[in-house]
């Protein structure tokens, strides 16, 4: 009986042993596939040229601020709109540098952020870069920023997209209180977005072009190669 009993128990005994053997291969395998499926996934950057897709209407423009801040007024959810105009802050522009010494001059002006494409467009594919179609790819694309109402331009050509008012400029209003300008900001920007379609849509490139530091990336075709 003691052989029978010590038969059984080594046979209990090798069966959870090899149960948790078989346990502890199968995590084993879940976790090689699944640090197998991690080591598939695709953190490459983005590369190839960006490709544009629909225009936006641009939420910023001095007629759309003026309708948002007429439906703010109309709402009467912001006292302080009531005594409140839209006055032109921001121009909405771009640069076309005929050389890198242009392109240079632009980047060392810490005023502005420089885009190599338009703001005001949704993008359909993120690429690496993005060039101007109707230029040719040995030119300097266009450069895309904002500047305020008195700014100095360099000798470089330009052309005015659109004059604009950027409602983070509130800041500088005496006659009224720090919050009311929180929310007064708030609210246009909203409301403009709202009545151009463009919740979750256009990003504030304009408001931050304003106060970023200089960034971008050009590409010229020159003897010796792309630069």
């Amino acid at each position: 009986k003691k052989l029978c009993y010590y038969a059984v128990a080594a046979t209990m005994f090798l069966a959870a042993c090899n149960e948790s053997l078989n346990e502890a291969t199968e995590v084993e395998k879940d976790s090689n596939e699944s640090n197998q499926e991690q080591e598939n996934v695709d953190f490459s950057e983005p590369s190839g040229i960006t490709i544009l897709g629909k225009k936006l209407a641009n939420p910023y423009s001095i007629s759309n601020m003026r309708k948002a801040l007429m439906e703010i007024q109309n709402n009467g959810i912001s006292k302080s709109a009531n005594d409140f105009d839209i006055i032109p802050n921001t121009l909405y522009i771009r640069f076309l540098p005929k050389d890198s010494t242009e392109m240079n001059l632009l980047l060392a002006d810490t005023a502005i952020e420089l885009f190599d494409r338009p703001m005001d467009y949704e993008i359909e594919s993120e690429g690496e870069y993005y060039h101007d179609p109707e230029l040719p790819d040995s030119v300097i694309t266009w450069q895309y920023t904002s500047v305020p109402m008195d700014y100095e331009f360099p000798k470089i050509k330009y052309e005015i997209l659109d004059t604009c008012f950027v409602p983070d400029d509130l800041c500088e209003e005496k006659t009224i209180s720090k919050l009311d300008i929180l929310n007064l900001n708030n609210l246009l920007e909203e409301t403009a977005d709202k009545i151009t379609g463009n919740e979750n849509q256009l990003e504030k490139n304009l408001s931050k072009a304003k106060r970023g530091q200089p960034h971008g990336r050009f590409r010229v075709e020159e003897p010796d190669g792309l630069h």
